[in-house]
């Protein structure tokens, strides 16, 4: 192997660093949603979604969440925000929401080993319902939704159980030290094979 392919080696091992840790740091959210009638047909075509800002919520005001954590061996303050959609009837088109009640609304998020995942549905000003670790095929969801408004997502793990990926970035980085501590001596050697 010629040199210079061996002292790329570290070059490579850098980058592919940088990028693992760049993809960690995502924080992966595809903004997808979708909704259920209470037949469980698929009803998207009559709803339509917005992506919303972090709604800054004291999860305290929730009413009954705080239990419900606990009982998961959380605390509320362990869950942070990942995600939040304002879903909505489409009124251009004609769809019996009361006779297809209640709805179950889906969303596509990722959620590491180990965490929790609350769905928040805020049904009026200061009036919650919410889900934990409610999945339906697959997905992230809150059942029982009657009328449409916007829904928050938190996710969390124990503080004593740190979720898959957080000590990520420091195996990548001691990767890429072997990697570039091999590509040297590699091209020691190589040099002192040329001589």
């Amino acid at each position: 192997m010629s040199k210079k392919r061996l002292l790329a080696l570290p070059i490579v091992a850098i980058v592919v660093a940088l990028f693992g840790v760049s993809v960690m740091a995502a924080s992966p959210c595809s903004g997808s949603w979708h909704v259920h009638d209470k037949n469980h047909n698929h009803v998207n075509q009559y709803f339509k979604g917005d992506p919303m800002p972090n709604p800054n919520l004291d999860l305290s005001t929730v009413s009954g969440l705080k239990a419900a954590v606990e009982a998961k061996g959380c605390k509320l303050s362990d869950f942070t925000f990942k995600a939040a959609f304002d879903v909505y009837r489409d009124t251009s088109v004609d769809y019996d929401l009361a006779g297809r009640n209640s709805h179950t609304v889906l969303f596509e998020v990722t959620v590491a080993a180990g965490q929790h995942v609350i769905v928040i549905h805020e049904k009026a000003p200061n009036s919650y319902d919410f889900a934990i670790d409610e999945y339906d095929e697959g997905l992230v969801c809150i059942s029982g939704v009657t009328s449409f408004s916007p829904f928050y997502i938190y996710v969390g793990a124990p503080e004593n159980s740190p979720p898959t990926g957080d000590f990520a970035p420091a195996y990548i980085a001691m990767i890429s030290v072997a990697l570039i501590s091999c590509g040297a001596i590699f091209a020691i050697r190589a040099k002192k094979a040329t001589k």
